[in-house]
């Protein structure tokens, strides 16, 4: 078997590997846990092995050896306008580069929420107006499928998208010489899986009384940009509560709920394969901005130009150490409680009596180590004034 079903481990599901298959046996599913997921239909495959030219499940670091984050330049950046950069996630640096490839005819890729069938999709589009379908965050796996059939070798797209998603991509590219494609992807901490996201809203449904949602922001800066709500809004009745607080994100930012390829994710920080890569700039550089900054990790020889010729934002180059502070990616440990807390997402409980159960102890031992280590480190201090004396 020489295609991408003899690894049953790590799929991102991308969905370049469909795009890739000449033969048309490769096909995208939703998994039991949430996630999409590529399948082989075996009756169809001849074994050429093109799919997994394109997988991320056959990444080799030694063959990669030139897609390293210490050959990048490092900058500080967000949009000159500040009605762009309040409604962007961070900076309004995609906001700013998808407005100057309209206008350079580029067409743009990237991901946008769908209402009717509550999920994200990537779309194709080419105007400034629908540029807002696509800006900030979406914390969920995004269907590409319908996009990437569209895209043309010969025409000229700005694409937006997680890193595994840019790795497949720029593999494909390499294979069929494609030279008109300019790749963005953002630091990226892994993908909740859409399991979660629909308990979530079923419970915010129910808290507000509410049957349709026309309007989500997972980063609203109303208190700032460091202190963001998720906003949800539906027939004139509105949630929001500071990410600190609200049930989706605690599971999200406690790593219960992360896509099995997320964990030990090879392209977090080490390896980039976009021209671009775009994040929030955290860290004591920014402390006390609330209005969002960019850090923009430029790649290649592409990537230098058109941050050159993107108008309208402030840029500073930053060092190395800057860009560590701000979004070191470490291999993060799979949980034990992983699997269970997934598969209770598949039942009829509600999300309040999952997050008691499975999350919240976690949460408290986290509390019990931090209490430790404060009263470890004031000892310390409390030791060193003594012998100073």
């Amino acid at each position: 078997m020489n295609n991408i079903g003899e690894v049953h481990y790590g799929c991102t599901g991308c969905g370049v590997c469909v795009n890739a298959c000449m033969r048309k046996c490769i096909y995208i599913k939703k998994n039991k846990e949430g996630f999409y997921e590529a399948i082989v239909d075996k009756s169809k495959c001849i074994n050429c092995g093109i799919c997994k030219d394109v997988c991320y499940k056959y990444f080799d670091e030694l063959t990669n050896k030139e897609y390293s984050i210490y050959e990048s330049s490092g900058f500080l950046a967000y949009s000159n306008n500040k009605k762009i950069r309040r409604e962007s996630s961070s900076g309004g640096i995609a906001t700013e580069i998808s407005k100057w490839g309209v206008e350079n005819g580029y067409n743009i890729c990237g991901a946008s929420y769908n209402y009717e069938e509550n999920i994200t999709k990537h779309i194709i589009l080419n105007s400034v107006d629908e540029i807002k379908r696509i800006s900030g965050s979406k914390y969920m796996p995004s269907y590409t499928l319908d996009a990437f059939k569209k895209l043309d070798k010969d025409k000229k797209y700005i694409i937006f998208c997680t890193p595994c998603q840019i790795y497949g991509l720029r593999k494909f590219m390499n294979r069929n010489k494609i030279n008109k494609w300019i790749l963005i992807d953002f630091f990226c901490h892994g993908t909740p899986s859409i399991n979660l996201w629909h308990k979530y809203l079923e419970m915010i449904k129910k808290q507000i009384n509410i049957k349709n949602i026309d309007n989500i922001n997972f980063r609203d800066k109303k208190e700032g940009w460091h202190n963001y709500h998720l906003t949800i809004s539906g027939e004139g009745k509105q949630y929001s509560k500071n990410f600190k607080e609200d049930i989706f994100f605690r599971c999200f930012l406690n790593e219960v709920d992360l896509n099995s390829s997320c964990y030990n994710c090879k392209l977090r920080f080490n390896k980039l394969f976009s021209d671009i890569r775009l994040g929030d700039f955290w860290g004591p550089k920014c402390l006390k901005d609330e209005l969002g900054t960019s850090i923009i990790l430029v790649n290649s020889q592409i990537g230098r130009e058109i941050l050159n010729k993107v108008e309208n934002v402030y840029l500073e180059e930053v060092k190395f150490n800057d860009i560590e502070i701000s979004q070191y990616g470490r291999e993060i440990n799979i949980p034990k409680i992983k699997s269970r807390f997934q598969k209770s997402l598949n039942t009829k409980k509600d999300l309040e009596i999952i997050y008691k159960r499975y999350v919240s102890p976690i949460e408290k031992k986290k509390k019990v180590i931090r209490n430790l280590k404060r009263i470890i480190r004031r000892g310390k201090k409390g030791i060193k004034w003594v012998i100073r004396s």
